[in-house]
């Protein structure tokens, strides 16, 4: 009796296509002729000719389980996120597909609502193995998985400098949407009190200023801080280290006499994209504590 061939859908963005290649070579020379595997980028899975659009519906249509491809960029995109809407409302497995520093912990709604793996480990792909192998109705193949594991590493390791992976855990920084933060910033802020927790000996309150700009593969620029309380002016160098959505994290730092004074910021952008609003911490300017705080840019024409 022959076995049903049970359709694998990868979904992924264009910069991850080679990561998905890897998963379906090694998914077709390990469970053979039981799987199709579906690659949205590969010419192999859409015909010259098809309809690229219809190809992907009627792969969608026949797939038995979705594998997502998920880095803090991918997951982002509203591409994927209609692959993986699709999936969900034919009630198939979906195993979202963790990479490039972007852990199962920190996977986001909805995306977290699925058993995740992280594609470098070897027993997170013997995971997944057995996810595809419950789903197509087969025994899971016996397969030394350090070879797949480093085949996902080595794309790891370059895809990390294309895209200019930063800090613990591998923040992203999305350029197609950081370039929404290109330009002037005027703004306001002051520190925040946390009762029993955190208190200064002075409350600051700040006037700022902001100018970004994309040099080399990065968005960075100069933060002038005018400290009202002590009438005084200091100037940082900042830098966009992470974008998730509309939400943009950055790093400054500035040499002041006796210091290095140096912080975080935590930013959204508003949907008419002309304010950011968030918040700060840093190490107390004038204060050797902690420092906690809010802000509100306004872009300038």
């Amino acid at each position: 009796m022959s076995i049903a061939v049970v359709t694998i859908f990868i979904s992924h963005i264009s910069e991850e296509r080679e990561l998905a290649d890897i998963l379906k070579q090694h998914l077709i020379a390990d469970f053979g002729k039981k799987v199709r595997v579906f690659v949205s980028s590969d010419l192999e899975s859409i015909n010259a000719g098809d309809e690229w659009l219809k190809s992907i519906k009627t792969a969608l249509n026949r797939a038995k389980v979705e594998l997502i491809l998920c880095s803090r960029l991918s997951i982002t995109r509203p591409w994927v996120n209609f692959e993986v809407g699709a999936a969900w409302l034919r009630k198939i497995p979906i195993v979202p597909v963790c990479h490039s520093g972007l852990q199962v912990g920190d996977l986001p709604v909805p995306y977290n609502a699925w058993n995740g793996v992280e594609a470098g480990e070897e027993r997170d792909l013997e995971k997944l193995y057995k996810s595809i192998a419950k789903s197509a109705g087969v025994k899971s193949p016996a397969v030394d998985f350090r070879a797949f594991a480093a085949a996902v590493q080595g794309f790891e390791s370059t895809y990390a400098v294309e895209v200019r992976m930063r800090g613990k855990g591998g923040a992203l920084v999305d350029l197609n949407q950081a370039d929404r933060l290109v330009g002037t910033w005027k703004g306001q802020g002051c520190d925040i009190e946390i009762p029993k927790t955190l208190k200064y000996k002075t409350k600051f309150s700040y006037e700022l200023t902001l100018n970004l700009q994309r040099r080399q593969g990065l968005i960075s620029g100069k933060f002038e801080v005018h400290t009202f309380e002590r009438d005084r002016t200091d100037t940082a160098f900042i830098e966009l280290i992470n974008v998730s959505g509309e939400y943009f994290y950055f790093k400054y730092w500035v040499a002041i006499p006796q210091a290095n004074h140096c912080g975080f910021m935590l930013m959204q952008l508003s949907i008419a994209g002309d304010e950011l609003e968030g918040i700060f911490l840093t190490n107390k300017l004038f204060e050797r504590q902690i420092g906690l705080g809010k802000l509100l840019f306004r872009r300038q024409s």
